[in-house]
């Protein structure tokens, strides 16, 4: 077997999808043709068939032909990998299976299948999901899953710059249809958002949830030219609902955890810390910060109760009280 033949099979071979999608032989070999490589039909049927135990493909008939699939992803064509590189694979895969579409996933199957090998023939490394725990930031939730269907039209919609026709239930749980300029994406913890603005409005971006969106219809329009910049809104902390659309200059008393952790993260760039002692032998710190004026900073804030004392802006200390102060339900 020379060189050119090996190169063809192989290309041939990257070609053939994951069951249940299928490849027709003569698309195979229309693309082989397309690489510049001299072969028949005919002989593109025989590799097939001389490959097909050994790769683990699966074919059936059809009104077009043959079609072909991969059934045990013919990991063995991949390069070996190393534990720690397996390890990074299954975490990614782990993180990515709840925000990513199905079907952008599947053509990392292979991948992730050698992974699984790789760490399962380790002695060391076979209990590895034992032995790791990824934690969020914020109290566990179990939130309402997005239907692939509905995730793979969103995020195919704002690739390409499209509009989208959505049925979203508010939060009051009422249902109502939109035209959309799809956007971008945010993705907040345990929480996916479409952003987006209504055909009525171009220029006013909003946010819309996935897990409420009931139905998609791709409009296959392009967007309407929104005059915001679209980067710009998604690195404001938007998601963080702001109260106010201009930055503040955050100052606060800060001791114990919520000193522990804002001494190793920062809150902003600019962020700085002026250590001291309490008179009760407490380590202490003054921080300042520019950060975003928003609900999530708030609750932040409000987490750590007596451990943080906000010194300015009034305009803070003010929301903070409103929340310490009476109650909601009266």
């Amino acid at each position: 077997m020379n060189k050119s033949t090996i190169l063809r099979q192989i290309t041939m071979l990257k070609l053939i999808p994951k069951y249940p999608a299928f490849v027709l032989t003569k698309d195979l070999y229309q693309r082989l043709i397309d690489e510049d490589f001299k072969v028949s039909k005919r002989t593109v049927e025989r590799d097939l068939d001389k490959l097909s135990d050994l790769m683990g493909l699966r074919w059936c008939d059809s009104p077009e032909g043959y079609k072909w699939a991969y059934i045990n992803h013919a990991r063995e064509l991949l390069p070996a990998l190393s534990p720690s590189e397996a390890l990074l694979l299954l975490q990614a895969k782990e993180h990515l299976q709840n925000i990513m579409p199905m079907s952008a996933l599947q053509s990392l199957e292979p991948r992730f299948d050698k992974a699984e090998s790789t760490l399962s023939q380790n002695q060391k490394m076979a209990g590895w999901k034992s032995k790791l725990k990824v934690m969020h930031g914020m109290v566990p939730l179990i939130t309402p899953k997005v239907p692939d269907e509905i995730r793979e039209q969103i995020y195919d919609a704002v690739l390409k710059e499209q509009q989208v026709i959505i049925n979203y239930q508010k939060n009051s749980g009422v249902v109502s249809d939109y035209i959309l300029n799809a956007h971008g994406l945010i993705i907040k913890d345990y929480v996916q958002y479409l952003v987006a603005s209504k055909v009525s409005s171009p220029n006013i971006l909003q946010l819309f949830k996935l897990s409420q969106i009931k139905k998609v219809d791709h409009q296959y329009f392009d967007n309407l030219s929104c005059s915001v910049n679209i980067a710009d809104f998604l690195n404001s902390d938007v998601s963080g609902f702001l109260i106010k659309p201009d930055p503040i200059k955050l100052k606060m008393k800060i001791a114990g955890p919520a000193l522990q952790l804002l001494s190793h993260s920062k809150l902003s760039t600019d962020q700085s810390i002026h250590y001291y002692t309490a008179k009760t032998g407490r380590d202490c710190g003054v921080l300042t910060a520019t950060v975003e004026l928003t609900y999530t900073l708030i609750h932040f804030l409000l987490g750590y109760g007596k451990l943080i004392e906000v010194v300015e802006p009034q305009e803070l200390i003010d929301e903070i009280k409103e929340r310490n102060i009476g109650s909601v339900f009266n």
